[in-house]
């Protein structure tokens, strides 16, 4: 994955603000048609970075994205 334009950080942002905040800001430049991807975070907190990466993989063919995470916000 990679980011496709700077964002701001997410800490003291709401679920909103945080969705709004990572809209569109990844890409997969690699083809994953076909393949189970499992991303991995160090926290979760609203889910938006994930689900925008998990979007992007998605897009780049993956048929399966799961995540992974070491702690909840």
């Amino acid at each position: 994955l990679s980011r496709t334009r700077a964002t701001m950080s997410q800490v003291g942002l709401d679920a909103k603000s945080r969705r709004q905040n990572v809209l569109g800001a990844f890409n997969c430049p690699h083809d994953l048609s076909d393949l189970a991807i499992v991303l991995v975070d160090d926290v979760v907190t609203t889910g938006a970075t994930l689900e925008e990466c998990a979007e992007a993989c998605v897009a780049a063919g993956a048929c399966e994205v799961r995540a992974v995470t070491l702690a909840t916000g």
